[in-house]
């Protein structure tokens, strides 16, 4: 029998849906609230999709507690107003984070392709931030 105090299990990845859309001339914006997954925090999550098929991911994230470098995985799905997925992004890594008083925080940003005849689709449809750390 597993002892459940020794036993490391991967931890399921929270969902979070956007909570505000930006149209402009230069693409959608997709922003979130502030989420958290145990000691990790994000704020500022945005997600920026372009005419030109590129969606650009940006974020500040931190640790409360750990020493030994958390790391926030996060993978994006984007989806028309009908509900069909339009892409889902790789999932992508945070600097690894380390608890510091005062707080250190990691802005970071990756860059995903995605077919831009997608792109007039983008425009009414959802995005979810699934994550963990």
């Amino acid at each position: 029998m597993e002892n459940p105090q020794t036993t490391k299990r991967p931890c399921e990845p929270r969902s979070a849906a956007h909570h505000r859309v930006e149209i402009t001339d230069d693409g959608i914006t997709f922003l979130w609230p502030d989420l958290g997954f145990g000691d990790c925090h994000q704020t500022g999550g945005m997600l920026v999709c372009t005419p030109d098929g590129s969606a650009t991911f940006s974020c500040t994230t931190w640790t409360t507690f750990s020493h030994f470098g958390d790391i926030w995985h996060t993978t994006i799905k984007v989806q028309d107003a009908a509900g069909n997925t339009l892409f889902d992004t790789q999932t992508a890594d945070s600097p690894r984070m380390t608890a510091t008083d005062p707080i250190t925080t990691y802005n970071w940003n990756f860059t995903y392709p995605f077919d831009k005849s997608l792109s007039a689709r983008i425009n009414g449809g959802t995005a979810t931030q699934y994550y963990a750390c």
